[in-house]
């Protein structure tokens, strides 16, 4: 009967591990798609802002100096603006995956103290089982 509890605990406790092991591996890979996908849309949209001033670009004529001349000293500002936006957006992104990783952690650990809740009560069960079977057959006072 204790090899048989010894099984049921040690099967228990594999369970567990492989649960928790399961977890990590899902957490790990939630937290690399968002960050993917966070990056997969700035790249886009560094893109997008390209094709605009390429196109912009073109469509001012080469016999018009003092436009480019504006242009150039605009390209600066448009630079430094474009560069702060993207940084603003990266850091919502980096915020929200930060986010999305503690309230993962967390489950993670509520999933963590529940097993450990589940292999107490089994125990505590398996004990309690052991003790009235002793009880019925009259081996405690």
């Amino acid at each position: 009967a204790a090899g048989a509890a010894a099984a049921a605990a040690a099967e228990a406790a594999a369970k567990i591990a492989e649960k928790e092991a399961a977890v990590t591996r899902a957490t790990r890979r939630q937290q690399q798609d968002l960050l993917r996908r966070g990056l997969d849309a700035q790249v886009a949209e560094r893109n997008a802002r390209e094709a605009q001033a390429a196109a912009a670009e073109r469509l001012v004529s080469p016999d018009l100096p003092l436009l480019e001349q504006q242009m150039a000293g605009l390209k600066p500002v448009a630079t430094r603006a474009a560069r702060e936006q993207l940084l603003a957006e990266h850091e919502q992104v980096a915020a929200a995956a930060r986010e999305e990783a503690a309230m993962l952690m967390w489950r993670v650990e509520r999933m963590r103290l529940g097993a450990q809740r589940w292999k107490f009560l089994t125990e505590e069960a398996q004990r309690l089982q052991t003790e009235m079977k002793a009880f019925q057959s009259g081996t405690v006072a």
